[in-house]
């Protein structure tokens, strides 16, 4: 897969995981939210380390 897919494949993930945290604001309040966005940027965190690693190569 080429870096440029890599990078939108990891845009992609962490922007449904951002909406996911909007929605979740909406129905359940600040605390399931928080869950959301943790994973999101748990996610983009593990997805720009991946990114650097490709961009060496």
């Amino acid at each position: 897969m080429s870096l440029k897919a890599r990078k939108l494949l990891w845009a992609t993930t962490v922007a449904i995981f951002l909406v996911a945290a909007v929605l979740s604001y909406f129905s359940s309040g600040l605390g399931s939210a928080a869950l959301w966005v943790t994973v999101g940027l748990a996610l983009g965190a593990s997805g720009f380390a991946d990114l650097k690693v490709q961009a060496r190569r």
